[in-house]
């Protein structure tokens, strides 16, 4: 085939997030993510915005709606920050997990 059909632009935020995320250093890691669907997903499903901005607001590092939009996530400093996140969200939403990046 002649040409790439890619539904995200490819950037270097990809590489920065990889790095950072092996370094620990969440903050940075958290400001490399970047969806371009998410303008559309948001359209067609405007909860995921509100919700979005309600991790925004819970002591996140970095918020994101992953692929198309089956989950939205939060980076957090410490597991202690986000089992309190899964706590505050469990009591409004029926499937919150608490994750480790490898």
């Amino acid at each position: 085939m002649g040409g790439t059909n890619l539904l995200t632009k490819i950037n270097h935020n990809a590489n920065i997030l990889i790095r950072n995320l092996r370094k620990g250093n969440i903050l940075e890691a958290g400001s490399a993510l970047s969806n371009d669907l998410e303008g559309e997903i948001f359209r067609l499903y405007p909860p995921l915005r509100k919700l979005k901005e309600r991790l925004k607001s819970l002591n996140t590092k970095g918020v994101m709606v992953s692929g198309s939009g089956p989950c939205v996530f939060g980076l957090t400093a410490t597991e202690e920050d986000a089992r309190s996140l899964k706590r505050i969200l469990s009591k409004r939403f029926s499937q919150v997990f608490v994750a480790k990046t490898l």
